[in-house]
């Protein structure tokens, strides 16, 4: 009966907490195109390519893991128009229940001023969704022989699958107000899940994923001649779940001179009745890497010992500069 109790009581939270909710990151604002659509192609640059990563609960149970990549340009084919791609993996637990979604963005930047300071940028996201488990590591009270558990006795369970694809639609809107490169602001919602894809692997009963509403502010500000604050604000409600973060980036410029950048970040999030967040950055040129550790304030502090997750990004933009059209003056012949 304890074996039972036990699995019963795993199971229910894995289905709240895998069927309810999509991932969550702590660095969102440096994963944009998974925060929203209208991301796509928001840079300053020809082509962007971002990596996320995400390891959390490895003192509680067994870890949870989750990679994120994309890849994403701007003016390719038509100035205004931004194109990317997403990868995304994720596995949990002793079932190893794993989900890879590849999604297909696009976006389109629409000038609401002549100086191109406001800007609004919609966007669509559309793809595959595939979900997997492997029952073989779960231990059922049948396989309790009286005196252990023998994992040669058969568990009496029929599964009906152990896969599940989807297709999946995002859709989300973006708007921009940009002075410079060290005063701008950035407002975003997005709807996630459009289609309600079933999660469940019983054919019997059908589990929503249910849909998933963002908004985001962001801004950096100059507060110093080497010193600016990046605020930033994120809200997620996803059916009767609530995510609230609030934190934000300062950054201090060791160098900036032409053709040559470096910047150094240190930053601390909260979100709300949950855990808390701090972090450093760096910046070179157009190369970033981040890196965030999560302590957990939740109830879930007794088994976690406040240790949440630790988590990485790295970005790179490409730029293509044109070369300069000189024209130079021939010289008459007699000279």
């Amino acid at each position: 009966m304890i074996i039972k109790k036990t699995i019963l009581t795993f199971l229910f939270f894995a289905n709240a907490l895998v069927f309810s909710q999509d991932i969550h990151w702590s660095q969102y604002m440096q994963n944009p195109i998974f925060l929203n659509p209208g991301l796509t192609g928001n840079f300053d640059g020809n082509f962007r390519f971002v990596a996320n990563g995400r390891w959390q609960w490895k003192s509680v149970t067994v870890p949870y893991q989750t990679i994120n990549i994309t890849a994403d340009s701007r003016g390719l084919g038509l100035p205004n128009l931004g194109l990317g791609v997403m990868f995304f993996y994720d596995v949990a637990g002793d079932s190893k229940l794993s989900t890879i979604e590849f999604m297909v963005s696009g976006a389109y930047s629409l000038n609401l001023s002549k100086d191109s300071v406001h800007r609004i940028m919609p966007g669509i996201q559309f793809g595959l969704n595939y979900r997997q488990i492997d029952y073989a590591n779960l231990k059922f009270d049948s396989q309790y022989n009286g005196f252990y558990y023998d994992p040669a006795i058969a568990n009496g369970e029929i599964f009906p699958t152990m896969k599940k694809a989807n297709f999946n639609l995002n859709v989300g809107v973006v708007y921009t107000w940009e002075v410079n490169a060290r005063k701008k602001v950035n407002v975003g919602v997005s709807l996630h899940n459009i289609t309600k894809p079933d999660q469940s692997f019983f054919q019997v009963k059908q589990i929503r994923r249910e849909f998933r509403t963002t908004i985001f502010a962001e801004g950096q500000f100059r507060v110093a001649d080497k010193w600016d604050v990046l605020p930033s604000l994120y809200f997620g409600a996803q059916g009767k779940y609530l995510e609230i973060i609030f934190g934000g980036w300062g950054r201090y410029i060791l160098k900036q001179e032409k053709g040559e950048y470096m910047g150094l970040f240190a930053g601390v999030w909260y979100r709300a009745l949950d855990a808390g967040s701090i972090g450093v950055g760096f910046e070179w040129n157009t190369l970033w890497a981040g890196l965030t550790y999560d302590l957990n304030f939740s109830k879930l502090t007794v088994a976690s010992n406040a240790r949440g997750g630790i988590e990485f990004s790295l970005r790179y933009i490409l730029k293509y500069h044109k070369p300069k059209n000189v024209l130079y003056r021939i010289c008459p012949e007699y000279i």
